[in-house]
């Protein structure tokens, strides 16, 4: 299984990292390798976590206050 950011998402993502690391050195660097951990871990099982509409389910990070939505996409 292969994954993909939305535009807006690997915004964030890089927009958090890097407040993050202006808080605090490394602590963006955390971020990112929580992130994605997150998402090895919704590859590993990707139909576990909690649905909260459809076909979208939400893994939360864990030791920052984010979510990973994982979309189901159809061809």
């Amino acid at each position: 299984m292969t994954y993909r950011f939305a535009d807006e998402a690997l915004a964030e993502f890089i927009a958090a990292g890097r407040y993050y690391n202006g808080q605090v050195p490394e602590l963006g660097n955390a971020f990112v390798n929580e992130v994605e951990a997150g998402i090895g871990i919704i590859l590993a099982g990707p139909t576990i976590w909690r649905v909260i509409e459809d076909d979208v389910r939400r893994y939360l990070v864990r030791r920052f206050p984010y979510g990973i939505l994982r979309y189901l996409l159809h061809d």
